[in-house]
């Protein structure tokens, strides 16, 4: 589409993401640059690219853009979304959790509300209240909310709930339903930081390292929260892109 017409913002938009997604996030943010020049106006745009900063490890970016989202439209569910999670990844949790009690009681409900608040308890040792949060989604069988809810259970002192889901999540993953990322919280809760990366190293390479469905908090949240004092952090970043960072 970009091909046949430059003009297009939302194509440049998606291709930005795409491009991230695949690690290139010199193209993706060029993209996301030109489609934000070509529609200034379009909160969705700005959402995305609040999305893309999450991504390649620029919080502060991330707030500044999900910011101007919810600036171009101050009643968005989503951009209010987008500013709460942003927020999260600054460190900002108290913020965030009051963006998050504005848009709670939406019918149908906003399904990265739960499991942003979830993180923002678990950021300030609310286990209990965090698993309570999660537990609904879990039911419904969603990788990344089973994945998390693991996350939790395991630092909580868990173990053997946690391990089950493990086992669960690594049975689907043996089946092709789903990528390795989902598969590295756990293990890095539970301390097993070998196993950990050994995921992260096939998350790379089946590309959901770089995969966002909507309440990730990039390297500010699980499992890299348990993984910051490992030099093999540093690596990861590094194979990334992300080393100057």
């Amino acid at each position: 589409a970009v091909a046949l017409d430059d003009s297009l913002a939302e194509a440049h938009a998606i291709l930005g993401m795409v491009r991230a997604m695949a690690y290139d996030f010199e193209a993706g943010e060029r993209h996301l640059r030109r489609a934000i020049a070509l529609d200034p106006t379009r909160a969705r745009i700005r959402e995305w690219t609040a999305d893309f900063y999450l991504l390649s490890d620029r919080p502060a970016d991330a707030l500044a853009e999900a910011e101007r989202a919810l600036a171009l439209e101050p009643l968005s569910p989503t951009a209010t979304a987008e500013v709460a999670r942003a927020l999260l990844a600054n460190g900002r949790c108290d913020e965030a959790l009051a963006r998050l009690d504005g848009i709670a009681a939406l019918d149908p409900p906003l399904l990265r509300a739960a499991p942003l608040t979830a993180l923002c308890h678990a950021r300030q040792g609310r286990w209990a209240s965090a698993i309570a949060l999660l537990r609904p989604l879990a039911e419904r069988n969603d990788a990344r909310a089973l994945s998390l809810l693991g996350y939790m259970l395991a630092h909580s002192g868990e173990r053997e709930q946690a391990l089950a889901i493990q086992d669960r999540l690594t049975q689907r993953w043996r089946q092709g339903l789903m990528g390795a990322f989902e598969l590295a919280s756990i293990p890095a809760a539970l301390g097993d930081r070998d196993r950990a990366f050994a995921w992260l190293d096939r998350a790379y390479e089946d590309g959901s390292l770089g995969f966002s469905p909507g309440w990730r908090v990039g390297f500010e949240g699980p499992p890299f929260d348990d993984l910051r004092q490992d030099a093999r952090l540093a690596r990861l970043r590094a194979r990334l892109g992300l080393q100057n960072r």
